[in-house]
Formats: structure tokens, C-alpha cells, sequence
């Protein structure tokens, strides 16, 4: 009996490391390998990095990536054209892509946009000072542009399982301390901001978490920032960054398969009891 009981506790085990990360309701494609990516569109797909950045992953830019002394990518860097010293460090390959691969994932990125966009959920106009978004399982919200300054916080309110898709369409403006926070268990790898048509995105002296798809903007980062659990995809990009980490994916088990094992488990302590 030991021994079925020992080969459940393998069989469960077993069950927990193979369930895969939650999937997100947005399919990047190829784009979904970047942390920081410029994909062209109106912007000519450009990235220009100032010095002492510290990136957590990969970056692309179709046109060229400028990357400032002193840097650390820890990942690979893909052009066009890409520029940097002796004093930056690069853990990755750099990489050369030919225009075949950057309109795939042009193409990827854009499709994202548009599924997310086409997406059913709640108009919440302009959000201009302190607001809180509250949601379960998927939440989708339309906004008009958001523009946060000192001292306003975007709260995002929704448990572990919970992924938020927010459908921007005019400008996207944090400066002077503005923050993105999340309440309640909500994992910055399943908030996705949708940057809308040839838009701008800035950010200044702000605390950021989630993926910006934003495939005809402008990136503007400047210092400052706190981009612990963040990815920016955009059309050209300029960051006088610190430290960029994307999200970490956290697994959610799949509460079924987690029932189906502690029925086993449990039938065979009754079976057991039984004799």
C-alpha cells in the first residue's frame, strides 16, 4: 500500500511540473521573445538605449539599436543595425536579422494589437487622475488616452488567475512619481496594455508593470523609472533606462487535474480502510 500511495505522490508531482504557465488570452508570436522591441511601422524602427542601462532579456529594432556605454543586456540584441562599446555587456548573441524575420514579427505584433482591440469589454474614457480597475477571470477595458501625474496611481484589481487587457487609444503619459499598481494577487504577466494607432508612450520618473503592445508608437522612457515586471513592444523607441525586467510567468495549476489526483489519492485511503 506504501508503494501506491508513494506512486500517487510521483503521479502528482509529475502532473504539477508538466502543467504548463497559464497561456494569455494575447498571442504575441515571435514578438513575445523581446523585452524592449521597435518593429518600424511610422517610426522607422529604431532604439536608441542611453548609458548604464541594465536589461533583463532580449531587444530588437528592425532599422537600428544604439546602445550607451556602460550597459548590460542580459540577452540577445537583434538589428538592422546595431552600435555599441567595448564597456557594454552583452550575455547573448547579437544578431543581424534579415527583413523577412522583421515582418514577421511586425506582422505577429500587429495582429496581437488588433485581437486585443476587437476585444468586448467596458469604455472607460479618459483616465486622468486616481482610478481603480476591478475585474476577474478576463477583463477587458477600453480607454480614451490616460495621462497620470504626481501621486496618481492606475490600481488594478483582480486575483492570480485574473489576466486585464487595456485598449488604449490616444496617448499613454505617466510623469513625476505616477504609478501602475496591482491589488489583490493580480501577476504583472497577464496585464496587457494596448497601445492604439500612431500613439505616444511616456514615461518619466513613473512605476510601471505589464506588456505594452504598442506596434505605431513612440516609446519615450525617460529616467527614473521603476520597470520591475515590464516589456515595452513598440514601433521606435528612446529610454534613458535604468533596469528593465519583464514579468515572471507563475504558474497556475490547472484546479481539475489538482482535483482529479486528491480524489485518487483520497479513493485509495478509503479502499484501504476498508479492509
Amino acid at each position: 500500500m506504501k508503494t501506491i500511495y508513494r506512486a500517487l505522490g510521483l503521479l502528482a508531482v509529475g502532473l504539477l511540473a508538466a502543467l504548463p504557465a497559464r497561456a494569455g488570452v494575447i498571442d504575441l508570436g515571435t514578438a513575445d521573445d523581446y523585452t524592449l522591441l521597435a518593429t518600424g511601422s511610422a517610426w522607422g524602427g529604431s532604439m536608441v538605449l542611453g548609458s548604464e542601462v541594465d536589461i533583463g532579456g532580449n531587444i530588437g529594432a528592425r532599422d537600428s539599436v544604439l546602445i550607451g556605454t556602460g550597459s548590460t543586456i542580459d540577452g540577445n540584441v537583434d538589428g538592422g543595425l546595431v552600435h555599441f562599446d567595448a564597456s557594454t555587456s552583452i550575455t547573448g548573441a547579437v544578431q543581424t536579422r534579415s527583413g523577412g524575420y522583421w515582418d514577421q514579427v511586425t506582422s505577429d505584433l500587429k495582429n496581437a494589437s488588433l485581437f486585443a482591440a476587437n476585444m468586448a469589454g467596458s469604455d472607460r474614457g479618459n483616465i486622468t487622475d486616481t482610478t481603480i480597475l476591478s475585474g476577474g477571470g478576463v477583463s477587458v477595458f477600453h480607454l480614451d488616452g490616460l495621462a497620470l501625474g504626481s501621486g496618481e496611481t492606475l490600481f488594478l484589481d483582480g486575483d492570480a488567475t485574473s489576466e486585464f487587457v487595456i485598449n488604449v487609444s490616444g496617448s499613454f503619459i505617466m510623469n513625476g512619481g505616477a504609478e501602475i499598481a496591482l491589488l489583490n494577487g493580480l501577476q504583472p504577466a497577464n496585464v496587457t496594455f494596448n497601445i492604439l494607432e500612431a500613439s505616444l508612450i511616456q514615461m518619466n520618473n513613473a512605476i510601471a508593470v505589464g506588456t505594452f503592445i504598442a506596434p505605431e508608437s513612440y516609446v519615450q522612457l525617460g529616467d527614473g523609472n521603476i520597470l520591475e515586471a515590464t516589456r515595452f513592444l513598440g514601433g521606435a523607441m528612446q529610454g534613458n533606462l535604468q533596469s528593465v525586467r519583464p514579468p515572471s510567468v507563475v504558474d497556475v495549476p490547472a484546479p481539475a487535474m489538482i482535483g482529479l489526483m486528491l480524489i485518487a489519492i483520497a479513493g485509495v485511503g478509503t479502499i484501504r480502510r476498508s479492509r
